[in-house]
């Protein structure tokens, strides 16, 4: 059966590069959907690495996209905070995130004082102080929000802690609960077809995560093709949710486009 598909929005950790290492095939996925003449969007949870980074590694891989061909979740924070009133930030996380934070007109402190939000961002060091300090502003009245809630990531075939306990400590201890702007969040695909103009109608999305990639996509009404990297054998326990296509890899996507008439 012949489907109708115009664009694609495609996750970056897993799916294109799994940390520094390629995945196979993948940049020349991507090259052939320039070639169809296929708009896509890079998109991704990441907010422990900048935008400058993650875009250096992608060119590093042969990836060739400009800087509005991804969608990275601190670009879909900002845009939550600056609809809300107040823009005192706490952020837990990488120093890397200050800068986007601020270059969006936010203030960033890291100490404890008052504020109108905790953020929670992607950083291998968090530590206990940083969660001590923000369970009391948090119980003070600081709106928590959090880049994601992963409960790993893939790091050059290893697969890391991510900010999912993070996210399951502060809720916990502060009985407040985290607003995550990241995927599996609808409103992150909504503004990631927003600031592409795509159709939602005519996107696919594609990933390795279940549940951040799949079950996002599929509850923000779009269809998902997952990948088989990645975090794809960490993420494949749950009956509740299936794909609507599996790929071994988005090596793949091209011999799969090809069936689709």
């Amino acid at each position: 059966m012949t489907i109708s598909i115009e664009s694609f929005l495609v996750d970056i950790d897993g799916t294109v590069y799994d940390g520094q290492n390629k995945i196979p095939g993948a940049a020349d996925a991507l090259a052939d959907l320039r070639r169809r003449g296929i708009p896509f969007l890079l998109v991704t949870n990441t907010s422990r690495m900048p935008m400058p980074a993650i875009m250096a590694r992608l060119k590093s891989m042969r990836v060739e996209v400009s800087d509005h061909e991804v969608f990275a979740v601190p670009t879909a924070a900002c845009d939550y905070i600056k609809r809300d009133a107040g823009d005192r930030c706490f952020v837990i996380g990488t120093p890397n995130i200050d800068a986007e934070l601020t270059e969006a007109g936010l203030t960033v402190v890291r100490t404890e004082e008052p504020v109108d939000f905790v953020v929670i961002s992607q950083y291998q060091w968090i530590n206990f102080g940083e969660i001590d300090i923000a369970y009391r502003l948090i119980r003070s009245g600081a709106k928590p929000v959090a880049m994601h809630q992963d409960m790993t990531y893939p790091d050059n075939g290893v697969l890391r802690a991510s900010l999912g306990p993070v996210v399951a400590a502060l809720e916990a201890l502060t009985g407040v609960t985290v607003t995550i702007v990241g995927k599996p969040n609808p409103t992150f695909f909504d503004l990631a077809l927003a600031r592409a103009g795509f159709s939602a109608d005519k996107t696919i999305v594609i990933g390795d995560n279940l549940d951040s990639d799949i079950r996002g996509a599929l509850n923000a009404g779009l269809r998902a093709i997952q990948v088989q990297t990645g975090a794809y054998a960490a993420t494949t326990t749950s009956n509740a949710i299936s794909p609507t296509w599996t790929l071994s890899s988005l090596a793949d996507l091209p011999r799969w486009l090809d069936t689709q008439g």
